[in-house]
């Protein structure tokens, strides 16, 4: 069974599709819950970025966590760092020097919003909730 999103992801996607969102802040964005200490979970969140043709860099399995650069950047700084928590979840965050971080928000705009939306989307889709 895949975890196809939450209400806060759902409303983060509405709110960023209306015309007039594009300067809304959004929540951070992720995927979950997957089964509680799943290890394959931080493999689901490669495979997920991979899927998009990104490349993972600085992994870091022991504390599931790695980095992809955004390709709407094109000075190439803004990366999305990947999370993954023991409780099953995994969090998306992007990072650059257009993104505003607004606590447990982001404020993030044009092609940066659009392929953050697209990726962290992957990522939720390819969460596998095994037995």
């Amino acid at each position: 069974m895949r975890w196809t999103g939450g209400i806060v992801f759902a409303v983060a996607l509405s709110a960023a599709l209306s015309a007039c969102a594009a300067h809304t802040p959004l929540p951070i964005l992720g995927g979950g819950p997957g089964r509680a200490n799943d290890p394959q979970i931080f493999d689901d969140a490669i495979r997920s970025a991979q899927s998009l043709a990104y490349q993972p860099l600085q992994l870091d399995p022991e504390h599931g966590r790695f980095v992809v650069l955004a390709r709407g950047d094109r000075s190439g700084t803004t990366q999305f760092r990947v999370q993954c928590f023991r409780e099953g979840f995994v969090s998306v965050v992007p990072e650059g020097p257009t993104i505003d971080r607004l606590g447990d928000s982001v404020r993030i705009e044009g092609r940066l919003r659009e392929e953050y939306l697209r990726f962290a989307t992957a990522i939720a889709n390819g969460i596998t909730v095994r037995p």
